[in-house]
């Protein structure tokens, strides 16, 4: 939690680079159930670095062999596999997360729209449906 907290800060801080780079350095086995959480983090920033294979790699880990569907951050990463599978070529799995997306958040509050929006804006980049 201690290394977890000090990449956090870098982050709040501003230091991306640094955030990172500690993120990447953190432990699997010390993440006491915010490994999904980090996961996400790391994912935004390796994206934000054009490294969409290595952001899906960990985005796509897993604690313990379970998801997370409760947490709204999960729907996040949802989206975040989305997008960079849509990168990567990977077709059936962008649109599976996007319908995700959209499914889960179809009617939820006005803050939720530009991520349901943009879930399918990605649907339909694909040829898929509009609405799930």
């Amino acid at each position: 939690m201690v290394l977890a907290s000090r990449a956090y800060l870098a982050l709040a801080r501003g230091d991306s680079t640094a955030a990172l780079r500690q993120f990447l350095a953190l432990p699997d086995s010390a993440c006491f159930t915010a490994c999904p959480l980090d996961n996400l983090v790391r994912a935004q920033l390796l994206e934000a670095r054009g490294r969409p294979q290595d952001a899906l790699t960990w985005l796509n880990k897993r604690v313990d062999g379970a998801w997370f569907p409760a947490m709204p951050s999960e729907i996040l990463a949802m989206l975040l596999r989305g997008r960079l599978n849509e990168k990567l070529g990977h077709r059936d799995e962008a649109m599976a997360a996007y319908v995700y997306v959209a499914t889960a958040w179809a009617h939820g509050d006005d803050v939720l729209k530009p991520y349901t929006e943009e879930a399918r804006a990605g649907l339909t980049r694909l040829g898929g449906e509009r609405r799930p």
